[in-house]
């Protein structure tokens, strides 16, 4: 009899050892979901940031490029005598002169 009583609580030691290694399995389980929600905002952040930054550097080099050198060329050639020439022998943005 004795035998018996300590096969039942030995089955109900290990029935609440595997109750709770379940039961920890699932929350951790539930944790690493909600820290995997978290890696994805914190990548979906990353890679907007780097859009908008991609995206600032092009619309500032493409303003540079198409607005503000030739506003400076028109203002330069009403302002200085003899731009024109000096534009006509050198590159744009770079002042070097250009290959014949």
């Amino acid at each position: 009899m004795n035998l018996k009583k300590n096969r039942s609580m030995g089955l109900v030691i290990i029935t609440l050892i595997y109750s709770v290694a379940i039961w920890t399995a699932l929350l951790v389980n539930q944790q690493m979901a909600a820290y995997s929600l978290l890696y994805r905002v914190f990548w979906a952040d990353v890679a907007a940031t780097v859009f908008v930054y991609l995206a600032g550097v092009l619309l500032n080099t493409l303003m540079f490029l198409i607005i503000s050198i030739h506003m400076a060329e028109k203002r330069l050639a009403r302002e200085k005598a003899g731009y024109e020439e000096y534009a006509a022998r050198t590159r744009m943005l770079l002042p070097i002169k250009r290959s014949s």
